[in-house]
C-alpha cells in the first residue's frame, strides 16, 4: 500500500523525493526501491550507481521557507537520523544478501513550489 502524504511538510517531502529520483535517473542511477520501511526506520531511495548500492536520504525545503527563515534542507538531517539510517541499511543488507560496495548519500532539494521544480545536491555521508 503506498504512503499517504497528508500534511504540507509531507507533501513537500514527497515532491522532493520525486525530484530527487528524476535527478538520480538522469545521472545514471538505477532506482531499486523507494520508501523502504521497517520498524528500525526508513530509507527514501535505494539505487545502483557504478556497481555501488546507494542508500539515499532526501531532505527538501521550499525556496520560500529557505529565504524567509534561512533554513537549509541538510539542517533536517541529524545524528539520530544517521544512526537509524545505518541500522535500516544493515537490516536491508542482511535480508537482501548483497555484497560489494555500498554508501549512504544525502540528497538535498530546494523546491520552487509554484513551478514544482527543484535544485538537487548530492553528497556522501557515510
Amino acid at each position: 500500500m503506498p504512503k499517504v502524504f497528508t500534511s504540507k511538510s509531507q507533501q513537500i517531502g514527497e515532491l522532493g523525493e520525486t525530484i530527487a529520483v528524476q535527478y538520480l535517473e538522469k545521472k545514471g542511477y538505477k532506482i531499486i526501491e523507494k520508501n523502504f520501511t521497517t520498524r528500525l526506520g526508513e530509507i527514501d531511495i535505494i539505487a545502483f550507481s557504478h556497481e555501488t548500492l546507494c542508500f539515499i536520504e532526501v531532505k527538501a525545503v521550499t525556496r520560500e521557507k529557505m529565504d524567509k527563515y534561512d533554513w537549509k534542507p541538510h539542517q533536517n538531517f541529524h545524528q539520530q537520523k544517521l544512526h537509524k539510517m545505518i541500522k535500516t541499511v544493515q537490516y536491508y543488507l542482511s535480508k537482501h544478501r548483497r555484497v560489494g560496495e555500498s554508501k549512504l548519500l544525502l540528497a538535498t532539494v530546494i523546491i520552487d513550489q509554484e513551478k514544482r521544480i527543484g535544485k538537487v545536491s548530492l553528497e556522501t555521508i557515510y
